[in-house]
């Protein structure tokens, strides 16, 4: 169980930098290991307030698992959201991770908001 779930985390990984280069970032800032996670966030329109958060509260004991579960929830949800897509593919997402995260990264959809790449760029 626990090498699927590592697995699951590796393409999810790896497939933050299709996300990236469709919203309008250079693929050179995608590959960056800390620095891809925060612009997903951002690419996302997820406050990075929330983000330090949800990083502080994968350090305390217990809320580690409710805090990893609900981004498990959600962000196949507002990536569909973000990409163009139908929500609903958003449970295929939950079920099937590793065909939904490089699909929508690297085949499916379009970025929908506003890039904003100017406005955010470190």
């Amino acid at each position: 169980m626990n090498n699927i779930l590592l697995i699951a985390l590796i393409v999810i990984y790896c497939s933050i930098p299709g996300y990236l280069v469709k919203a309008g970032y250079s693929f050179f800032k995608a590959i960056i290991p800390i620095y891809n996670i925060i612009l997903f966030f951002k690419a996302l329109d997820i406050n990075l307030g929330l983000l330090m958060i949800i990083i502080g509260f994968i350090f305390i004991p217990y809320s580690c698992v409710f805090t990893l579960t609900m981004l498990y929830i959600f962000i196949p949800f507002i990536i569909c959201h973000a990409y163009g897509r139908p929500i609903i593919l958003g449970l295929i997402g939950i079920v099937f991770p590793f065909v939904f995260y490089p699909l929508m990264a690297y085949i499916l959809g379009n970025y929908v908001y506003d890039t904003g790449v100017e406005l955010w760029s470190l």
